[in-house]
C-alpha cells in the first residue's frame, strides 16, 4: 500500500556509512516511540512490521540496510482514524487515502 506517514526527521545523507546507519536507527526508533505513543493513546491495534532490528538480524553488514520509513500494520476498521491521529501528531501523509 506504500508509506502512509513519515516523521519530519533530519537527513543522514552526508554522514559516513556507519554514522548514517546509527543515525537512521536512532531516527527510526524515535519515530517508532512517537508513533506508539499516538497509537497507544488512541487505543489502536497495530503491529510494527520491520525496522532497525532487521538490519542487525538479517544483513551481514547492517550498513546495507537503510531506513526512511516504518511499516506498521493497522486494523482496516481503524485505518482512517489511525492515519488521522498520526497526521495530527506530526507525521506526514504521503498520498495515502483512507
Amino acid at each position: 500500500m506504500g508509506e502512509a506517514v513519515t516523521p519530519g526527521a533530519g537527513s543522514t545523507a552526508a554522514m559516513s556509512p556507519a554514522a548514517r546507519v546509527v543515525g537512521e536507527q536512532l531516527l527510526a526508533e524515535a519515530a517508532y516511540r512517537e508513533l506508539a505513543r499516538i497509537l497507544d493513546g488512541g487505543g489502536f491495534d497495530y503491529l510494527l512490521l520491520k525496522g532497525p532490528h532487521l538490519g542487525a538480524t538479517v544483513y551481514d553488514d547492517p550498513s546495507q540496510r537503510t531506513y526512511c520509513d516504518l511499516d506498521v500494520l493497522v486494523r482496516a476498521r481503524q485505518f482512517k482514524e489511525a492515519l488521522d491521529a498520526l497526521v495530527a501528531g506530526g507525521f506526514r501523509n504521503q498520498g495515502v487515502s483512507a
